[in-house]
C-alpha cells in the first residue's frame, strides 16, 4: 500500500512538473513534512518519536507563474489541482496572490518609462565616450583619411567600442541586480506571504543586455558620423 501511494504520487508530481506555468515544485514525504512542522513550531516542539510512523500525507509545494492576460487562470488551476486523482486538498494563499497582483501591475507602469530613461542614458554616456575618443584620436583620423581609408573602416573601431563599452555596463548592471535580488529574495518568505524573489529570467536578461549593445552601438555610429 505504502508503495503504490508513492507511485501515485509520483506520477501526480510529474503531471505538475509537465505544466508549463510551473515555477518551482518541491516534494515531502510524510517524514520529511514532519521536519517541517517541527522546525514551524519551534525547538520547544518534540515530534522525532512519530519518525517512521508520520500521519502527515505526501505533500508538495508547487509555485506557478500566472499569467497577466488570463485572470480565469488561478481558478481553473485550482479546480485542476483538486480534480487530481489522489489529491485530497489543495491550499492557496489569496495574500500571496493579490500581492503578486499589484507588485505587477506597479512593475507595469514603472517599467516603460524607467527603461526608456536608462536608454537614453546609455546613448548619452557611450555616445560622448566616443565623441571624446575621437577628439583624442583627431589626427590619427586624419592621417587614415589622407591615405584613402574609407568611412567604415575609420568608424568601426569606435562603433565597437560603443558596443563593448554598453555590454559591460549590461553586465555590471546585471551583476549588481543579482546582488541585490540575494540580498531581498527572502524578504517577504515569511508567513504569511510565502513570497521567494527571483532573478530575471535568463532570455529577459539576455534581451537586456542585446539591447543595450544595440543602444551602445547606435550611439556610437551617431557620434562617429557627426564628427566624420
Amino acid at each position: 500500500s505504502g508503495r503504490a501511494s508513492r507511485l501515485s504520487n509520483r506520477i501526480q508530481w510529474a503531471d505538475l512538473r509537465s505544466r508549463p506555468e510551473l515555477a518551482e515544485l518541491v516534494a515531502f514525504t510524510p517524514d520529511q513534512a514532519l521536519t517541517v512542522m517541527q522546525e514551524t513550531l519551534g525547538a520547544g516542539a518534540d515530534l522525532s518519536w512519530l519518525r517512521g510512523k508520520s500521519p502527515l500525507p505526501f505533500t508538495a509545494l508547487a509555485t506557478f507563474r500566472i499569467p497577466p492576460e488570463d485572470a480565469d487562470w488561478p481558478k481553473r488551476t485550482f479546480e485542476a489541482l483538486k480534480s487530481l486523482e489522489g489529491v485530497a486538498t489543495v491550499h492557496v494563499n489569496p495574500l500571496q496572490m493579490d500581492l503578486s497582483r499589484s507588485v505587477l501591475e506597479l512593475g507595469r507602469t514603472l517599467l516603460w518609462p524607467t527603461g526608456v530613461f536608462l536608454l537614453l542614458l546609455v546613448a548619452l554616456v557611450v555616445g560622448n565616450t566616443v565623441k571624446l575618443s575621437l577628439l583624442a584620436r583627431a589626427d590619427e583620423v586624419s592621417i587614415l583619411r589622407l591615405v584613402g581609408a574609407k568611412n567604415w573602416y575609420i568608424r568601426l573601431p569606435f562603433l565597437v567600442g560603443g558596443g563593448t563599452l554598453g555590454l559591460v555596463g549590461a553586465g555590471l548592471a546585471l551583476a549588481l541586480l543579482k546582488v541585490l535580488q540575494q540580498s531581498l529574495a527572502e524578504v517577504l518568505n515569511v508567513p504569511p506571504l510565502w513570497i521567494n524573489i527571483a532573478y530575471l529570467p535568463l532570455p529577459h536578461a539576455a534581451a537586456l543586455a542585446g539591447t543595450m549593445v544595440l543602444v551602445a552601438v547606435a550611439a556610437s555610429w551617431v557620434a562617429a558620423r557627426d564628427r566624420g
